[in-house]
């Protein structure tokens, strides 16, 4: 072997390029060390050193790493160790440089004094140390303590990396205990952050420890808020609150609707200064949400009269500026909104969008009505730049949707509100340049023209409608709706009269709209019969042809210059459109009643499924109220409430059993709970059971309408079905199947292990859900791959109550 050795080494030595001289010595010298006889090995000790020096003046890493091979084999030379390390100082390489550390530290760990002259080395920072090698270094070893930090907290001071870390600066390990509480805590890890903190604190850190703490709580506090957490728990974070806490408590209290009184109280308090106008801003949303509008505003008022008003960055300007938005937007004054948005502007600059509590597309049309010189500055234009064009798309957006209006109120003949929504488009797409802004200049231009012949076009021609327009007129006032207008139109309706009958048909499901809205905002239970009304005359519209090819027809007369294909788009839209806008009331009074006045929210609901239009029509407005519903079980479950979560889903389905949807959102309750109850520990079955039993009594209607109990499953079989929300409902069904029969398989098990004499039905029923489950199809993935396992398992228990694999497995 050792000529073997030697003829390589000849071959490496001719080699004329360095790093390829160097990558073939190493090679060679790693074969001999690997190949070679301890004799052999020994003889040779002194020139595989020499070696090794030799291949640190070519590359330094690579030495290095070769080095502490040599060195477990023959043991420390500090000599030349050192000689290889400052060859490595003076040019590390960044690609190869954590294997290069594992192996320097390796080199150190034999000799202290080596790890001592290494640590000096690097603090004295002269010629010997490269810049480039302290920048390496300090990132490679804060990312190894970081990502380990158990492994290396207790380490001792003699340590090779805690003596290169002090060298490095800080020096002592307070410091770095707080620089490793602050990457947790910028990562999020707030557990770990907090345990950092303490350590630093035992260490002598003392205040600022303390305070890293306090801010580390408080902005734990902010991030779940704005997550949508609500929970008091996890808000408040440990120890005494701190007056922001309080604020972050107030905060999440209103969200959940609750009373933030408490907490506010103790930010008044102790607040200070700073924290008082935030406590006062929310006192004020809290009243408004309460629906005390005039408490609200008389807040607000004081609030807007002694915050600062300054481009000038004052930590309170961003306040200031929302009092004023949200004040202007509830007493109607352009004048404070556009305060208040040039405050945000000057501070936020194209992000001032994302810090409004008023919607941008209000601030900007309040700002285009009050000084249209202000709307290139709000857009980004002049001496504020968006660069990512936010801000154009989002006024493009706005004129969009003003000019989407503008063309259904024309559509219906509403001229005024069209030239309304026309000219705010207008205003906001003042100054704007482009081919989308082109588009719309024209659009704008076109409904502009069109409006004004379309009403009149659209005047009642026939002496009935003229009769009826006259009757809703009272006490010098057009009224939307009066019982004498309504009989006429009602009573012409109800003959046969050929094509005037959609006319008046139209008139009649207007004002019979007009007339439930007012009932409705009444609280009169009258409201019903007259929603079912007009629901039933909209119906009739939107199913007459004829109404819809003279409306095109008109269009026609008073846009000649559009083409037939243009005007059917438009027609056809509005036809498309109408049954959603139609059925909108019934939909936010859903949203509004179903807290506080379920029966009433019911009743509004039974208008959505009985309305007369498609089943498409009424599947969407019952999805818009699943998403709904969603959201608040899904921020519930988030918090950890799943109580609440559970209560919610109940009255959602409560008022609209039948919906799909909704029973998969209920279901995600009980498999959230499940498993945050498994990561909890032992018991987890017991404690999940009870809310998973809820669960399927809940949905166990639904399922038997759409085949899918445990008994409609073995007789019949899976249901076949196109409807993509029934596969999702089944899908989850079979999850929370799996998961109920785990818990009754689970907790039965341990009741007979504790008592032998204990009910073992619970083997039987768990084999059913599991059954069910494998029916309906659980995942491929951990741990629903085990229900066939989990199945097998339960039949023998329930044969012989045994304890099996299946408890240890959960």
């Amino acid at each position: 072997m050792l000529r073997e050795f030697e003829r390589k080494l000849e071959q490496a030595d001719a080699e004329r390029e360095p790093t390829e001289r160097a990558r073939r010595i190493v090679a060679t010298i790693h074969e001999f060390l690997a190949l070679g006889e301890d004799h052999e090995l020994s003889a040779e000790r002194m020139r595989l050193y020499i070696r090794a020096e030799e291949v640190a003046r070519l590359s330094p890493d690579a030495a290095v790493r070769l080095f502490a091979r040599l060195t477990g084999f023959f043991g420390p030379h500090e000599q030349r160790a050192q000689f290889v390390l400052t060859a490595w100082l003076r040019a590390p390489e960044a690609a190869t440089f954590a294997q290069t550390w594992a192996a320097a530290n390796d080199i150190v760990s034999v000799s202290s004094d080596l790890a001592v002259w290494l640590s000096n080395t690097v603090r004295a920072a002269g010629a010997e140390v490269a810049p480039d090698f302290r920048t390496l270094a300090r990132a490679h070893l804060v990312d190894l303590v970081d990502a380990d930090f158990s492994a290396y907290e207790f380490a001792g001071a003699t340590s090779p990396l805690w003596m290169l870390l002090f060298a490095l600066g800080p020096a002592d390990r307070p410091d770095w205990f707080l620089h490793f509480g602050d990457r947790a805590a910028e990562r999020g890890d707030e557990a770990e952050a907090a345990r950092r903190y303490e350590l630093a604190d035992r260490f002598g850190a003392g205040v600022r420890a303390k305070n890293r703490l306090r801010r580390l709580h408080d902005l734990a506090a902010y991030h779940r808020v704005r997550q949508g957490v609500t929970a008091t728990d996890a808000v408040k974070g440990p120890g005494t609150p701190t007056p922001y806490r309080h604020l972050a408590l107030a905060t999440a209290a209103v969200m959940a609707d609750r009373s933030p009184t408490a907490a506010l109280a103790e930010v008044t308090r102790h607040g200070g200064k700073t924290l008082q106008p935030l406590a006062t801003f929310l006192a004020a949303l809290t009243s408004l949400r309460a629906g005390d509008r005039d408490a609200a505003c008389i807040r607000l008022r004081e609030l807007s009269a002694v915050l600062p008003e300054s481009p000038v960055l004052d930590e309170n300007v961003a306040l200031g500026a929302n009092v004023r938005l949200v004040l202007g937007a509830l007493e109607s004054d352009d004048e404070l909104i556009a305060r208040g948005a040039v405050e945000l502007v000057r501070r936020f600059g194209a992000g001032w969008p994302e810090r409004s509590m008023v919607a941008a597309t209000t601030v900007l049309t309040a700002v285009s009505r009050q000084d249209m010189t202000l709307l290139p500055e709000l857009i980004g234009s002049g001496n504020l730049h968006d660069t990512s064009g936010r801000l154009d798309r989002l006024r493009i957006d706005a004129a969009r949707e003003y000019l989407a209006q503008a063309a259904l109120a024309t559509v219906f003949a509403r001229s005024g509100e069209a030239d309304e929504h026309v000219a705010r488009a207008r205003q906001v797409l003042s100054g704007a340049v482009g081919a989308e802004v082109d588009e719309l200049r024209n659009t704008a231009a076109r409904i502009a023209e069109v409006a004004p012949r379309l009403r009149d076009i659209a005047a009642p021609e026939r002496p009935l409608d003229r009769l009826a327009y006259a009757a809703l007129r009272a006490d010098g006032v057009v009224q939307p709706w009066t019982e004498a207008a309504l009989r006429l139109w009602s009573e012409h309706t109800a003959e046969d009269r050929g094509a005037g009958d959609s006319h008046s048909l139209h008139h009649l499901a207007i004002a019979e709209h007009a007339r439930a809205y007012q009932l409705e905002i009444a609280g009169d239970d009258g409201a019903f019969a007259s929603w079912r009304q007009a629901h039933a005359a909209w119906a009739r519209v939107w199913a007459d042809d004829r109404f819809w090819e003279r409306l095109g027809t008109r269009l026609q007369a008073a846009a000649p210059d559009h083409t037939p294909a243009e005007l059917a788009r438009i027609v056809d839209e509005a036809r498309g459109e109408l049954p959603a806008q139609v059925l909108e009331p019934q939909v936010t009074r859903v949203q509004e009643l179903r807290r506080d006045q379920l029966p009433r929210a019911r009743a509004h609901l039974d208008l959505i499924r009985t309305a007369p239009f498609a089943p498409a029509d009424i599947a969407r407005a019952r999805g818009r109220l699943a998403r709904e519903a969603g959201t608040q079980i899904r921020r519930l479950t988030r918090e950890g409430q799943h109580d609440r979560a559970l209560h919610e889903a109940r009255a959602w389905i409560e008022i609209d059993p039948d919906n799909v949807p909704l029973a998969e959102q209920a279901l995600d309750v009980g498999i959230e709970l499940v498993e945050t109850e498994r990561e909890r520990g032992e018991d987890w079955a017991e404690r999940s059971r009870p809310t998973l039993e809820r669960l399927a009594a809940l949905v166990d209607p639904l399922r038997a309408e759409l085949g899918l109990s445990a008994r409609q499953l073995i007789t019949r079989g899976r249901p076949s079905t196109d409807d993509q929300d029934r596969l999702a409902f089944a899908a989850k069904l079979a999850r929370h199947e799996f998961w109920l029969g785990a818990a009754t398989l689970v907790s039965t098990a341990d009741r007979t292990q504790a008592n032998p004499y204990a009910d073992r039905t619970g083997f039987r029923t768990a084999l059913s859900h599991f059954q069910t489950a494998l029916t309906l199809g659980v995942p491929a993935i951990a741990p629903y791959s085990s229900a066939r396992e989990l199945l097998v398992s339960a039949g023998k228990l329930e044969q012989a109550a045994q304890g099996g694999g299946v408890v240890g497995f959960f």
